[in-house]
């Protein structure tokens, strides 16, 4: 016997992504991206965040990491 659970998905989306409305610096889109998460109440962590690498071959990775300082000039995340 099977319980269907599609009941309990939550949508996250919140809009989409346009090229022309992201900035060049990465630091200054992060600090946007990160300025409207703390605002959300409902975001219990919102220094989490998935960081996706890959292998010179190519192969992809992805794990969840917390941003522990955030400084002017670059971030750093501690694994």
């Amino acid at each position: 016997m099977h319980e269907d659970l599609s009941d309990q998905r939550v949508s996250y989306e919140q809009g989409k992504l346009e090229e022309k409305f992201v900035s060049r610096n990465p630091i200054e889109q992060f600090k946007k991206w990160y300025d409207e998460a703390t605002t959300h109440k409902e975001i219990k962590e919102p220094n989490a965040m998935i960081l996706c690498t890959a292998t010179k071959d190519g192969f992809p990775s992805a794990r969840p990491v917390l941003l522990k300082v955030k400084l002017q000039k670059y971030l750093q995340i501690k694994f």
